[in-house]
């Protein structure tokens, strides 16, 4: 029987709509405050999708996503169990009248049981997931700001692709391009420089590795049991055995 109750780990591309403009304008001069524009604009690119990725931290949140969906897992595996053997027990030509109705009963129980794990499974991974991706982003935008002064950029512009060339010529990938045309500027060619987003994943790992690496795992809720899989007919058993 096909599970239902999967890792769901996937970082969502994370969608940031920043509009800048393309020159930098000075106040007029003899103003008070006013602020020459630079002589010219160093405006450096940072692949949000590959920086997340590549960045230590990711693959600990992934980690801690499979210790949260574990025992929603072994729980399910569980139910799995029930549901097979009620359905063995039904498949049986002696299981008749009141004997088969509460078989048919159990399986129902736990089926409701299976789905209303699953839709557990989903809320735990949302709200961590979510929780994630807003702690990963910050920390990103904190390192783009750290790198950008001292290395000369005046504007950084974030755009999400995928990290590896290999990635970028799959078919579903350029139709998923295609698809989204509309709503962002996808660079089709970047000069040497312009680029930063290794430098970024670099000082990010530095960072990551000076602070001392993975952090304590937060707590893992439990699996919410619901109906348990051994109530009803007990496995290999026959109602009022």
């Amino acid at each position: 029987m096909k599970r239902t109750v999967g890792i769901v780990v996937g970082m969502a591309a994370v969608g940031v709509a920043v509009y800048i403009g393309s020159q930098l304008w000075a106040q007029q001069p003899g103003q008070p405050g006013a602020t020459a524009a630079p002589a010219s604009t160093k405006v450096g690119l940072v692949n949000l999708s590959q920086v997340i990725q590549g960045y230590k931290k990711f693959k600990v949140y992934q980690d801690e996503l499979k210790k949260l969906v574990k025992p929603f897992q072994e729980k399910d595996d569980e139910i799995v169990n029930g549901l097979k053997n009620a359905q063995k027990e039904l498949e049986k030509p002696e299981t008749a009248g009141a004997k088969r109705e509460d078989w048919e009963k159990y399986k129902t129980q736990l089926l409701r049981a299976r789905e209303d794990l699953t839709n557990d499974v989903k809320k735990a991974l949302a709200k961590k997931s979510d929780e994630q991706i807003v702690q990963l982003y910050k920390e990103v935008e904190e390192a783009v700001k750290g790198y950008a002064g001292p290395n000369g950029y005046h504007v950084v512009l974030q755009f999400n692709d995928a990290p590896s060339p290999n990635d970028k010529l799959n078919p579903g990938y350029i139709q998923r391009k295609l698809e989204r045309a509309g709503g962002a500027c996808m660079p089709m060619y970047i000069a040497p420089g312009l680029d930063i987003s290794t430098d970024i994943i670099n000082n990010l790992n530095q960072r990551y590795d000076a602070q001392g690496g993975a952090a304590p795992v937060s707590a893992v809720p439990a699996a919410n049991p619901g109906p348990a899989a051994n109530t009803g007919p007990a496995a290999n058993t026959k109602p009022g055995g």
